[in-house]
């Protein structure tokens, strides 16, 4: 159903009005005028035809997709983006100029500026004349905002495709990230949303990328690990179900690989890595001490990597007294959470095409 542009007009106004310095916000400052964004006849079938969702990303930080014919747009709440920030994202300056698009937004979800010191201005620029206005006198009232195309062959429409699009928003602009990331951890998160893992993970991701404690990111990392622990037992039920076994056999499978403890199958998952050079990168994160030639071997590797990762997961998830004895502090966390963003990597490659 078509928006009512007078209505969307009107409400974008009333939005404004709560800029107004008190003394004067009940005054209703000519109430009786009529008040427009001038809009071009191609902007007025966006304000009236697009749809548009809402999704707030992060407290009072709302992102937005805007569907229009063929075209599909993100409206980034950012200004200062440098292009191109991400594959399959790209810049047309003229919907960034696009009335109709704001109007809509503006008038049908509000959004105004945090500022308390236009009130002044606004009740003398825009309250204290007639008639349509310019984009440009309007939109310093509400909300930075950046708008660019996305491909949709690469990013489905769908929130995890918001979230994987602003978190390369958030890398490749001014960083108001609040973890200090060095440059090669964020261009390994940016390329996790981008790849085609990115439309499972790319919300957990962005999660982590936006964490205010290093414990916290590591934590949603992990997750994203955690995602593919019943991968290897259900590729082994599918092979199970398809030999032709006996219904006792199935029965007695399930037993002893279902009930799967998480370390077991994180040390199953690393196994299937097997690369020395990253697990001696992770051990030496650790502050491990490798003792004798017997823990050289690639599966003692998994087994020393895999019950650190997990002993570190524990102490986080789970509020003990046994878990406070793990020293945190002294851990290089965005080394760490590095390296486990390289295990992500390689494991969905691995299983990439089971999950998609």
């Amino acid at each position: 159903m078509s928006r009512n542009m007078i209505e969307m007009n009107i409400n974008l106004f009333n939005q404004l009005e709560m800029l107004l310095p008190q003394e004067i916000s009940g005054m209703k400052l000519g109430a009786s005028v009529k008040r427009y964004i001038n809009t071009e006849c191609n902007e007025k079938l966006w304000l009236q035809d697009c749809e548009i969702n809402c999704t707030n990303c992060l407290p009072n930080i709302h992102v937005f997709t805007v569907k229009f014919e063929d075209r599909t747009l993100i409206v980034l709440p950012e200004d200062e983006i440098e292009q191109p920030f991400m594959r399959g994202i790209k810049k047309n300056e003229n919907d960034n100029n696009n009335s109709g698009i704001l109007t809509a937004i503006w008038g049908e979800f509000g959004y105004i500026s945090e500022s308390k010191d236009m009130g002044y201005e606004l009740a003398q620029d825009i309250f204290g004349r007639d008639g349509g206005y310019k984009l440009i006198e309007i939109s310093k009232y509400f909300m930075k905002y950046d708008i660019w195309e996305v491909d949709t062959d690469i990013y489905e429409n769908n929130l995890i495709s918001v979230f994987r699009i602003y978190g390369g928003g958030l890398i490749s602009g001014e960083n108001k990230l609040i973890l200090g990331y060095s440059k090669e951890t964020l261009c390994i998160i940016k390329t996790l949303m981008e790849n085609t893992c990115g439309k499972i993970i790319g919300e957990v991701v962005f999660r982590g990328l936006t964490a205010i404690h290093w414990e916290h990111a590591f934590l949603e990392f992990y997750r994203c690990i955690e995602r593919l622990y019943s991968i290897p037992n259900a590729i082994l039920a599918k092979t199970f179900f398809e030999s032709g076994k006996r219904i006792d056999e199935i029965e007695n499978f399930f037993d002893r690989r279902w009930m799967f403890k998480e370390e077991e199958m994180l040390r199953t998952l690393l196994n299937e890595i097997n690369e020395t050079e990253l697990f001696e990168k992770f051990i030496k994160v650790f502050g491990v001490e490798v003792d004798n030639k017997e823990d050289t071997e690639i599966n003692n590797y998994c087994s020393i990597v895999s019950k650190n990762i997990y002993k570190i997961r524990n102490s986080i998830a789970h509020f003990r007294q046994t878990g406070n004895s793990l020293n945190k502090e002294n851990l290089d966390w965005d080394k760490l959470i590095y390296l486990m963003c390289e295990v992500i990597t390689k494991l969905y490659v691995k299983y990439n095409d089971l999950l998609v």
